[in-house]
């Protein structure tokens, strides 16, 4: 059913999010499936095997993650490899197309590309810009609120209940931007890192999430599977 499943997201309901991107040697998926806890299909967002032009609210091209917001609003990260889109896109909770923002590009309000999403308690909108090195924040408009640079090049986002930022850094290269590839632990409230998970390889770490007690995984991409972390 999939060609490269790139992106995973829960909603309040238990329905599974699944996000099908663009192959590394160019096969096209370009879904976002909406499946029950059963596994039934629901509904699918996007064309299979269609690549959608940067200016197409209904197609992607190189869709990389997906969330939906407590009002409904689904927001949309398109955008992977350099000949993908770069954008987000959000839509109403039956799937009608609202707005659009980003470009590919290296200043403040453009993408390269939007890797991960993930949403604050205040509504606000966190676009993991790995490219640009960048956490991104936004209101649900678009609107550009902050941009960190404290958490080096960032694949994946994810925020806890507690409000806990929590970034998965996979491509970092010390000698070249200083950083180090791992997970890194902030406050919404400042962006101030508190902890760190180091972790000795590139190209590792590319998704991050939480469980309620506190527990971490990690998505790993080097061998492809996940990893565990618990407090001592």
């Amino acid at each position: 059913m999939f060609k490269y499943p790139h992106g995973v997201f829960v909603d309040r309901d238990d329905h599974i999010w699944v996000v099908d991107g663009v192959t590394k040697n160019h096969v096209v998926g370009n879904t976002i499936r909406i499946f029950d806890q059963e596994g039934k299909l629901l509904k699918t967002m996007g064309t299979d095997g269609v690549r959608g032009s940067a200016t197409d609210p209904l197609n992607f091209n190189g869709a990389s993650d997906v969330l939906q917001a407590p009002d409904g609003s689904i927001f949309v990260a398109d955008g992977h490899d350099p000949d993908s889109n770069s954008r987000v896109l959000k839509y109403d909770r039956n799937g009608k197309f609202l707005l659009q923002f980003g470009q590919r590009g290296n200043k403040p309000e453009d993408f390269n590309p939007p890797h991960g999403l993930a949403m604050d308690k205040e509504g606000r909108l966190y676009v993991a810009d790995r490219g640009n090195r960048a956490v991104k924040r936004f209101d649900q408009n678009g609107k550009l609120l902050d941009v960190w640079t404290q958490f080096g090049q960032p694949s994946g986002v994810f925020i806890d209940k507690n409000d806990v930022l929590y970034v998965a850094d996979s491509t970092s290269n010390p000698a070249a931007t200083g950083f180090s590839p791992g997970i890194r632990m902030a406050k919404v409230s400042d962006g101030k890192i508190f902890g760190n998970i180091p972790w000795p390889e590139s190209g590792t770490i590319e998704g991050v999430a939480v469980a309620d007690d506190g527990t971490i995984y990690g998505g790993f991409t080097n061998v492809p599977g996940a990893h565990r972390f618990v407090k001592n």
